[in-house]
């Protein structure tokens, strides 16, 4: 029996894992409502897949010469060369799954897509428009495959609609 579902990667919190940095988790239900019939999730979290505990001290990334950093927010220690190293076996896996979307959750400094607050050293914010590392690191690898987000989930679908009326 074959399985015609879409296989979506999804930010574990989001589907109710208490992974977030403070052990809760942010489960959206309207998207496991939208999505359980004509998906299979995948979850993903990149903070506790690399290792970090749950809780953990908050994160925010940083811009510096080597390009954006992860760090620890209260003592700057920088977790940007652990987190790539994972994300790097992370894609590997992913694309072996074959996903047809991605599905992150906003402002998280690993999974957020373009609405993530990339900060000085002192905390200033210089943009909140910036990626968290794994979701930039999937798009780079992935750039073909739709990414969205939990507030945005109707603009994710129709990406989806498009892309499997294109395929049809």
């Amino acid at each position: 029996m074959s399985n015609n579902k879409l296989k979506f990667g999804v930010s574990a919190c989001l589907l109710g894992f208490k992974y977030r940095y403070d052990g809760t988790a942010d489960k959206w239900q309207e998207l496991i409502d939208k999505l359980k019939d004509v998906a299979d999730f995948v979850p993903v979290c990149p903070e506790v897949e690399s290792g970090l505990p749950v809780p953990r001290p908050k994160m925010h990334i940083r811009p510096s010469s080597k390009g954006t950093r992860l760090v620890v927010a209260d003592t700057g220690e920088d977790l940007t060369d652990m987190m790539m190293q994972w994300a790097e076996v992370k894609l590997e896996q992913l694309e072996l799954r074959q996903l047809d979307g991605f599905i992150f959750h906003s402002k998280s400094p690993c999974c957020g897509f373009c609405t993530t607050k990339l900060r000085t050293p002192q905390g200033r914010i210089l943009s909140d428009k910036a990626s968290g590392l794994f979701a930039a690191a999937f798009h780079r690898k992935f750039p073909q495959i739709p990414i969205g987000d939990e507030r945005d989930l109707d603009a994710f679908l129709k990406k989806i609609k498009i892309m499997t009326e294109e395929e049809e």
